[in-house]
């Protein structure tokens, strides 16, 4: 304990504190309380939802991000529209119209010019790079470069092209007329496309047909015996191309050398005549008469 006069430390027993001398026996001992620690409380963080202004930043990000969530889902929406109608126009176009090729069914649609281009194909080759050439002579009218014209081929289909090159003697011209002999380079054809006996016309401006009504003047030195009868192998030439005659129907029952006579000729291909061509007729690989394109069926 502790004396009260001079706060020294005495015995508890003591009557008398040795530091101050004083009588401390009527003093009672002074009991120390402990010392209690408050806790400490710590004070809740309160999350205050319902304050608009801390919240105002998420708000516009949740409305950004749904916006744009409904933009794609929009732009799929058109997307898949536009795919769609593409699919149904493709169906839609298929046996019309094949990698730009299609039947030529609308010969009565067709106003002929007597004098639009006509180029009866001789022979075709590749040029590496630049795609397929056709040769042969300008039958009639006139070519100029990236004209756009139509290659008929021999089973009836049309593909429609353009000339992006015209060569003449190895040179590169920008036209070619009647009586030339010219290679044409066409646009997007392929070598497989194209065979001797196709033609190459301006679009729309002849009629095609297998079936023509001829003149025949037959020659002195033809062999009359069966002479123009289906069972020979028969041929007609035209441009320095051979076509393949299917059957041949005469206008008299019987025909001797030096006659000249009218008949219906039927090819086996499509071809693209016009009226008044001359070709010559041929027999077992022999030239029996000469002809001329009267009228096409």
């Amino acid at each position: 304990m502790k004396c009260p006069y001079c706060q020294s430390d005495v015995d508890t027993n003591a009557k008398f504190c040795q530091g101050c001398g004083a009588d401390i026996s009527n003093v009672h001992p002074v009991v120390e309380q402990p010392v209690v620690e408050t806790p400490v409380v710590e004070q809740p963080i309160i999350n205050n939802s319902n304050n608009t202004t801390n919240n105002q930043p998420r708000r516009k990000k949740t409305a950004t991000a749904s916006t744009l969530i409904l933009i794609i889902i929009i732009a799929i929406c058109i997307f898949g529209y536009k795919m769609l109608n593409k699919d149904n126009s493709s169906s839609g176009n298929d046996g019309e119209k094949t990698n730009n090729t299609e039947k030529q069914d609308n010969n009565n649609n067709i106003k002929e010019d007597s004098e639009a281009f006509i180029l009866y194909v001789e022979d075709v080759f590749t040029i590496t790079g630049r795609g397929t050439v056709v040769t042969g002579r300008v039958y009639r009218g006139s070519i100029k470069l990236y004209d756009k014209v139509q290659l008929i081929r021999i089973d009836g289909t049309v593909i429609d092209t353009e000339v992006t090159g015209i060569e003449k003697f190895r040179s590169q011209e920008e036209e070619a007329v009647k009586g030339d002999n010219v290679g044409l380079l066409l646009k997007d054809v392929e070598r497989t496309q194209v065979e001797r006996g196709d033609t190459v016309v301006l679009p729309n401006s002849i009629k095609t047909s297998k079936t023509y009504e001829v003149e025949l003047q037959i020659r002195e030195d033809a062999n009359s015996d069966g002479l123009l009868s289906d069972k020979n192998n028969q041929q007609i030439s035209l441009s320095d191309i051979t076509y393949d005659v299917e059957s041949i129907k005469l206008s008299t029952s019987s025909v001797k050398p030096g006659d000249t006579v009218k008949a219906t000729i039927t090819l086996e291909d499509t071809t693209a005549f016009v009226e008044g061509s001359d070709f010559r007729f041929r027999e077992n690989n022999r030239v029996v008469a000469e002809g001329t394109i009267i009228k096409k069926k």
